[in-house]
């Protein structure tokens, strides 16, 4: 499994997200957004 990461911009908020894909085949077992602290 390789793990990663994303950040975007959503209503002039910058929102993270963690990913969790298939190391060989590459698809996206899951997308969680991550809480704000």
């Amino acid at each position: 499994m390789y793990t990663g990461g994303i950040c975007r911009f959503e209503d002039d908020e910058l929102v993270h997200y963690e990913f969790l894909a298939d190391a060989y085949t590459g698809t996206v077992v899951s997308v969680n957004r991550l809480k704000n602290e």
